[in-house]
């Protein structure tokens, strides 16, 4: 059955739901306009409606995030801790919680493509597990693994790559077992996503980024990698998959590569402490928010080069790119408000206030894979 008519499907049944579950007093923030921000030590999470830039309300998830992830589809939040066994989900039409119990303390969560599967785990005690989102039940018991060190999904929800101190393990959902190994020999830190999914990028303790090809594609490279860098945390990938970005805080750089080639097309100037890179605007500008300054670095994506920063008034923490790419979303450290960045004009449209310090903003639906 094509996904768009089971994503329809979903859309359908999580409406009626809400029409009978949603008190006539309640409000309802499953829309794609809203913004959702998390604080450090509560539970609480402000609701923006990016619309007019106002707070529309308040969310309790049940525990304080210390990772908080969005299902558009599902109009749900997910969100762990990282000190209890469980995992909660926050559905967004009717404010109600569900817990999900676990028998470890989950530290971080990765989402499904298709966002109706979670992916908890914890590299400290070597196990992970899977949880439905539609049912909010745990997908069969959970599982160790020695030396855990990173999750991805295939582009089908049926596969998950799991990244240790030998390499890519594949391990069939369905089935509940290994499939044997991929890529690179040796221990792999972190995997990321293509835009395609047909092929993942693996961060191998040796400094490469390697490209592993999952299914044959005419629009990315086949099986190889390149050197990244002693300050490369990650590789992002704009929303189109026309460019890599490798930021560099070590040497102070951005490395854009082509996923095509897998050669460097720039490497351009950067800053220490660099956070996440965003992309927006149609794939135009890419946003990366450095400590130093503290300031938000601004790189034009078809010219390939560095534009004038964006200074802050404090450091950014998790933020978010609207789903139009109009508007960056970006949470100031320690001040109880939030950096609203004008894409189109890369510049500082204005701090929103909020009632206390955020640590992260996200939105269930987001402009691309980047973030």
């Amino acid at each position: 059955m094509p996904s768009a008519f089971l994503s329809l499907i979903r859309r359908c049944a999580l409406g009626l739901a809400a029409l009978t579950a949603l008190p006539a007093h309640a409000a309802s923030f499953g829309d794609a306009f809203y913004l959702f921000v998390s604080h450090p030590a509560s539970s609480l999470i402000t609701v923006i409606d990016t619309r007019e830039d106002r707070i529309a309300g308040t969310l309790d998830a049940g525990l304080a995030p210390v990772q908080l992830e969005g299902s558009g589809d599902l109009a749900k939040l997910i969100a762990i801790d990282g000190r209890t066994p469980r995992i909660h989900l926050v559905e967004l039409t009717t404010g109600r919680v569900v817990s999900v119990a676990l028998d470890f303390v989950p530290r971080r969560v990765v989402l499904s493509p298709d966002r109706l599967k979670a992916a908890v785990f914890s590299p400290e005690e070597e196990r992970f597990a899977l949880v439905d989102l539609l049912f909010a039940v745990p997908l069969g018991p959970a599982r160790r693994h020695p030396q855990l060190h990173d999750l991805l999904f295939d582009r089908w929800g049926r596969t998950l790559y799991v990244a240790d101190a030998g390499g890519i393990e594949r391990f069939d959902l369905d089935a509940g077992r290994p499939l044997g190994r991929i890529g690179p020999a040796g221990a792999v830190l972190g995997l990321y996503p293509s835009v395609s999914s047909r092929h993942l990028y693996a961060r191998s303790a040796d400094g490469a980024i390697h490209a592993v090809e999952l299914e044959a594609s005419a629009t990315a490279a086949g099986p190889g990698s390149f050197a990244a860098g002693e300050g490369v945390a990650r590789a992002y990938t704009n929303a189109t998959g026309t460019r890599l970005f490798l930021p560099d805080s070590a040497q102070r750089r951005m490395s854009i590569v082509s996923p095509l080639t897998l050669e460097t097309q720039a490497t351009l100037p950067a800053a220490a402490g660099l956070g996440h890179v965003y992309s927006a605007w149609f794939d135009t500008v890419a946003f990366v928010p450095s400590a130093e300054g503290p300031a938000v670095l601004v790189y034009d994506q078809e010219r390939a080069a560095r534009d004038a920063d964006i200074p802050l008034s404090g450091p950014g923490g998790r933020g978010t790119v609207t789903p139009d790419g109009r508007k960056f979303y970006l949470p100031i450290a320690g001040e109880p408000r939030l950096a609203v960045i004008d894409a189109e004009g890369r510049r500082l449209a204005k701090y929103l206030p909020l009632d206390a310090p955020p640590l992260a903003a996200l939105m269930a639906v987001t402009f691309g894979i980047c973030h």
